[in-house]
Parts: structure tokens; C-alpha cells; sequence
């Protein structure tokens, strides 16, 4: 029965690594990757995804920002069980908090483009 470590792929550094290869010399890996996954956008309420049918990342992204809002308990029951995705409820305005944070602390214009796309599934 082999031993199963699960890492935040962001933590996956050469030193990680180097760690991992030392605690484990023999030892093989396989890497399973998730992300949103569809089964949340199906859990969203009215606009909820349908197969051939218009779905708003938009309106998905929101959504995403009402969990986050939330906190941790929701964030973590939903990300366990996605039917716990709160229904026809969105926080559009919790993505626009860093840039009138900065704003309101440095007086300049926030101007930051994300590694990831926001908008995605």
C-alpha cells in the first residue's frame, strides 16, 4: 500500500522536491490536478452550467467570491461537496476590495495582472 501526499502545487519548489527525493528515494509519483471543476458551476442556482447552453464565467466568478466571503467553513465545506455551493448568491464586489484598498493606502492605481485568469471554470 503505498503513501499518499497531497501538496499544493505552488509548493512544488526545487527544495520541495529535493525533500521529497531524499525522504523518498525509491519511491514513484503521479500528479492528479484539480481545479474548478464544472460539477461546482452545475451548483450555482438558476444560472447554473448546462450543456449547450450560454453559462457567464462572469456570473461563475462571483458566485466563487460569495463562498470566499463566506469564510473558511463554507469555503471548506464546498470545496469538499460542491452541492454545498450557495444558490443564486453572488459577491461581485469583494473582487474590487485590493484595488480600493490600494488605492486608499498608496493613493496610486492598483495595476496588477494574476498568473491565472480570474474567469475561468
Amino acid at each position: 500500500m503505498g503513501l499518499k501526499i497531497k501538496l499544493p502545487l505552488r509548493s512544488l519548489n526545487e527544495a520541495k522536491i529535493k525533500e521529497l527525493q531524499e525522504k523518498y528515494p525509491e519511491a514513484e509519483i503521479s500528479v492528479e490536478l484539480h481545479h474548478d471543476r464544472i460539477a461546482y458551476a452545475k451548483e450555482i442556482g438558476e444560472d447554473s452550467w448546462q450543456a449547450d447552453q450560454y453559462f457567464s464565467v462572469d456570473n461563475f466568478l462571483y458566485a466563487r467570491s460569495c463562498v470566499v466571503a463566506n469564510g473558511e467553513t463554507l469555503y471548506q465545506k464546498v470545496l469538499n461537496d460542491p452541492l454545498q455551493m450557495p444558490k443564486d448568491t453572488t459577491f461581485e464586489s469583494l473582487l474590487y476590495i485590493p484595488s480600493l484598498a490600494y488605492k486608499r493606502r498608496t493613493g496610486n492605481t492598483y495595476d496588477y495582472i494574476p498568473a491565472f485568469p480570474i474567469e475561468t471554470y
